[in-house]
């Protein structure tokens, strides 16, 4: 089979037992021989078998995988072993059909290991590489060079085996001719080391199976396929090398055993051995499996020789001559394909005819013959062959054994001649026989007088006259001389008017007559409608009739109307050369209308039409979705397919929508279910607008009065509603809005507000807010305030009866202190508590001063003047009074 495996074309061919139904058809060469109707088995063993092809032509294709490929096999298949070891060699050419007799031709080769059942190839060396087909490993390689030609053509297959140095080498080689080319290529060298004394063997079967033959045979493409043979014409045969010469196979059968691939049976290859030629004619037909040939021999005795005739020729045939005087000789049937006994004795002569297979004799045949030496020399002198004691001969100077007979033909015929026999000269002198008999010595002239009857051919039967006799027919044979004459004459014959003018003429040799014969064929014009043609350029009316042969008529593009239908003419162009039917190709329009007041879209075959008429082709009429808008309404027409395949008239599906102007787009109901309401067509509803919020970038409009209305009819809708913009405040800051104060944080405010920010604003009794001037904004958009106030706090301390109050900016630093007297604590409380202690300013601040008895100075001054008073008092207890 060929398949395509790492990009590259291989053969694969499995294994096949027995041909069953189909197989490849050529010449299989399978270790048997035909004699009579016994089949006796031989085997050879030969290092070159090869496949001669001569390709006249062929249109063919090969089923691969559901596809026909235009494209067939050609494969010689043989085994090689050394008893041990078998291999499958396959050399192929695959043979496409690329044009008007134009083909490429492919070579490869396949190596397979058959010693036994799931065998792989192993290590090889060679032009091609190791892939698997399934769980099997093989060789293949495919010649890189294609070779492209016309027919005919020659190819030459050979696989040859030689072994040396330990390793078989295989050679595989192609070599192709046409008429101006040829090429001798060994294309692989296969060789696969330690192993030797291989041979090529036809004959018995492999241990996995395979018979050994050797096949050369034509079958699919590859892959198993099978080839369909629509024409084909070739010779083939096969052949086997015996002590460096090549001999065809004594037998051969038409069917293959091996290859997968197959020829059609009902349509395939027919084949018949012509022994003439010594090769297998091969010709597209039903298949035949069968012998292809009877083993034969036969022995005559002509012009003092012994003509031995086998069959087939080309074999390793061998002659064996025996006779007096001891006289023995042996020689090769070959041409020239003679045994001259010229010299040698008369007497009885046994002659052996024997045919070999190698060293194998497998056919043999003894004629004993009688060898005298009295002939007579004859001249024959005729315009065709004769026979002698039932030998075919052409005229010439022979020598005749005594007695014998001359028998000449009483006429032959070749294809446009026919030839009688009128007189037989001997020596001058007619006889009154048209046989010789031979029974003295000497020498003879005869001559052979033949007249000739020339085939005189019409196409058709007419009138015509033969020296002046008057015939009626298709012609036939008529004495050389004769004179014609063909009267004027129209002949009908089937559909044909054959307008014969009138001639005469001499018959000097065959002649297929055509001369002023005008050939009118019958055009019968199919159309129900009148229309235009040219004919031969003129404009006319088209009407069947007859039309003088090569009439140029062409059908131009033209538009038929009927009241619903349309029919548009195809053009067409013919030649008149025979009686036609001409059917007149168009497309038929229906006109289609929509009951519509308005113009819509339709699409049919991928045309779109704008209309509410026209006219369209049988087909899907499709009406796509789409809306027709006029005056705040619109049709909504829903999409639908309708098949047109008569004329038709419908109301495309639609229903009516208002418009709705709405300047915001807002959230409501529609009929009682939520719904986003912009500006749009709706269909009839209840539409109900609530308060809400509706935002657009940096504004949103507040809709504060809801809304409801019935829609029957295109209306505005009135939303009440305010616009606000969004004021982004970089800090919040006291301010006023529209004169009133607030604190102003970031938000939206009403379009036209005005937001002033003072200078000083005092935000409580406590806190002020300062910036460094005024400023004041109008809401007109979206606003960033990017104002940064400073805040300042009041800071109370109370000192007894007496308050200060003073203003400090947020962050400020004070001191609080106080200095006390000896006997006196000061001490601040309020919003921080101590004294001589830094406080900062982020709040308002009240501090009052709380003045506290110094207790432990009081204590220690009284201790101490305690204890003077009691050393003053000791001092003076103690004095002496």
């Amino acid at each position: 089979m060929i398949r395509k495996i790492v990009g590259t074309l291989v053969l694969v061919s499995i294994i096949m037992s027995i041909v069953v139904g189909s197989s490849a058809i050529g010449v299989v060469n399978n270790g048997e021989v035909l004699i009579g109707n016994q089949v006796t088995p031989y085997i050879l063993r030969t290092n070159s078998i090869v496949g001669y092809l001569k390709f006249f032509y062929g249109n063919f294709s090969s089923d691969i995988d559901g596809n026909e490929v235009p494209g067939v096999s050609i494969q010689l298949n043989v085994v090689a072993s050394n008893g041990y070891y078998f291999y499958w060699i396959q050399d192929v050419a695959v043979i496409c059909n690329i044009g008007v007799n134009r083909y490429n031709i492919t070579f490869l080769d396949n190596l397979w290991n058959l010693t036994s059942i799931g065998s792989q190839i192993g290590r090889v060396i060679g032009n091609g590489k190791i892939c698997e087909y399934g769980d099997t490993r093989f060789y293949v390689y495919v010649y890189p060079h294609s070779v492209i030609t016309k027919s005919p053509f020659v190819i030459f297959a050979n696989a040859t085996v030689a072994n040396y140095n330990n390793q078989v080498k295989f050679l595989i080689s192609f070599y192709f001719s046409n008429y101006t080319y040829s090429e001798n290529v060994t294309y692989d060298k296969i060789i696969i080391p330690n192993q030797r004394n291989f041979s090529l063997v036809v004959g018995g079967s492999t241990p996995s199976g395979l018979f050994s033959d050797a096949e050369w045979v034509v079958g699919g493409m590859g892959d198993g396929a099978q080839a369909t043979i629509y024409s084909w014409k070739a010779f083939a045969v096969s052949k086997y090398m015996f002590k460096g010469r090549y001999y065809t196979f004594p037998s051969a059968v038409t069917y293959s055993y091996d290859t997968a691939e197959s020829v059609n049976p009902t349509q395939g290859i027919r084949e018949y051995w012509n022994n003439t030629v010594g090769l297998v004619v091969e010709e597209s037909g039903i298949d035949s499996q069968q012998f292809l040939w009877n083993i034969n021999a036969t022995l005559t005795f002509v012009n003092n020789s012994y003509i031995p005739k086998v069959q087939p020729i080309g074999a390793q045939w061998y002659v064996n001559v025996s006779g007096p005087d001891g006289i023995s000789f042996y020689k090769t049937v070959s041409d020239p394909n003679y045994i001259n006994m010229t010299g040698l004795p008369v007497g009885n002569y046994m002659i052996r005819i024997f045919l070999k297979i190698g060293n194998v004799i497998v056919y043999q045949k003894t004629f004993n013959s009688t060898y005298s030496t009295k002939f007579t020399t004859v001249n024959i002198s005729s315009v065709t062959p004769f026979s002698v004691d039932n030998v075919t001969l052409r005229p010439g100077i022979y020598n005749l054994s005594i007695p014998g007979i001359l028998i000449f033909p009483i006429s032959y015929n070749t294809s446009n001649a026919e030839y009688l026999l009128t007189t037989l000269l001997v020596n001058g002198k007619p006889t009154h026989n048209f046989s010789i008999l031979l029974n003295s010595t000497g020498r003879i002239n005869v001559t052979a007088i033949y007249r000739a009857y020339y085939r005189l051919s019409f196409p058709f039967n007419l009138t015509y006259y033969v020296d002046g006799t008057k015939y009626y027919g298709r012609g036939g044979f008529y004495p050389s001389g004769s004179l014609v004459l063909v009267p004027s004459q129209n002949i009908s014959d089937n559909l044909t008017l054959n307008a014969v003018q009138q001639t005469s003429f001499a018959l000097r040799k065959p002649i297929n007559y055509t001369h002023g014969i005008v050939k009118y064929y019958y055009v019968n014009f199919i159309f129900n409608y009148s229309i235009k043609v040219y004919i031969n350029n003129k404009i006319t009316s088209l009407h069947s009739g007859y039309y003088r042969n090569g009439t140029k008529i062409s059908i131009m593009p033209q538009n038929i109307t009927t009241n619903d239908e349309l029919y548009e003419v195809i053009p067409q162009h013919f030649i008149i050369t025979s009686p036609i039917n001409i059917t007149i190709q168009y497309n038929i329009l229906y006109r289609f209308s929509l009951n519509f007041p308005y113009n819509i879209s339709t699409i049919v075959n991928g045309k779109t039409y704008n209309s509410t008429s026209f006219w369209v082709p049988a087909s899907v009429f499709i009406i796509p979705a789409q809306n027709i808008s006029e005056n705040g309404f619109r049709y909504v027409i829903s999409e639908e397919s309708i098949l047109v395949a008569a004329p038709l008239t419908i109301t495309p599906s639609y229903y009516v929508q208002y418009y709705i102007n709405t300047p915001l787009p807002v959230k409501g109901f529609v009929n009682g279910k939520p719904a986003n309401i912009t500006s749009g067509y709706y269909n009839m509803s209840t539409i109900y607008i609530p308060s809400q919020l509706v935002y657009v970038n940096d504004s949103r409009f507040v809709i504060y009065s809801p809304t409801e209305v019935i829609l029957t009819y295109p209306l505005n809708i009135s939303i009440q509603y305010y616009r606000q913009f969004l004021v982004n405040v970089s800090y919040p800051i006291h301010g006023y809005v529209n004169g009133k104060e607030q604190l102003i944080t970031t938000g939206y405010y009403n379009i036209s507000s005005n937001i002033t920010i003072p200078s000083l604003l005092a935000v409580n009794s406590s806190v002020r807010q300062i910036i460094n001037t005024s400023q004041t904004f109008e809401v007109r958009e979206p606003l960033l305030i990017t104002i940064h106030p400073s805040y300042q706090y009041l800071v109370t301390i109370v000192y007894g009866n007496n308050v200060t109050k003073s203003w400090h900016t947020y962050g400020q630093h004070l001191i609080l202190y106080r200095r006390g007297s000896i006997l006196y604590d000061y001490y601040f409380e309020g919003t921080y508590n101590g004294n001589n202690i830094t406080i900062i300013v982020t709040s308002p601040i009240f501090e009052r001063l709380v003045p506290t008895i110094n207790y432990e100075l009081i204590l220690t001054l009284s201790i101490l003047m305690l204890f003077v008073l009691t050393i003053t008092f000791i001092s003076k207890w103690l004095k002496p009074h």
